[in-house]
């Protein structure tokens, strides 16, 4: 069996990383507290306008671009972890809950959105 993606998902996956990269990497670890300084409620609007973008223009069902955008988010906050480990080894010592958190912050806005895009414009189940 030969596993492949899409291109429009690999759109909503560069789409989910890079602005997870940039809203994400430009802060000191130091500084990184996802409530306190907003990160948390951008992310959390970014991955609803990521799905939304996705769903105008390819029309695709929800649950596969809310999982693709939560990935790009995800492998931003990967290699934000690994890049903070290099350099410092003490940090990120709950790095399993910061993966988690990334994904239903930005998983379950991706998929309302798009599930009311489905739902008010009626898209057939493909």
């Amino acid at each position: 069996m030969k596993l492949t993606i899409d291109s429009k998902f690999w759109f909503v996956f560069a789409l989910g990383f890079f602005v997870a990269a940039l809203t994400h990497w430009n802060l000191p670890y130091e500084e990184l507290d996802l409530m306190g300084n907003g990160v948390a409620y951008r992310w959390i609007a970014y991955s609803g306008v990521i799905s939304l973008i996705a769903h105008l223009r390819y029309q695709v069902l929800s649950g596969r671009v809310a999982f693709w955008t939560a990935i790009g988010f995800i492998a931003a906050v990967f290699l934000r972890i690994i890049y903070d480990l290099f350099r410092d080894s003490s940090t990120h010592n709950l790095w399993p809950f910061e993966i988690l958190l990334a994904f239903v912050l930005t998983f379950l806005p991706a998929f309302i959105v798009g599930w009311v895009f489905k739902y008010l414009k009626g898209l057939p189940k493909s």
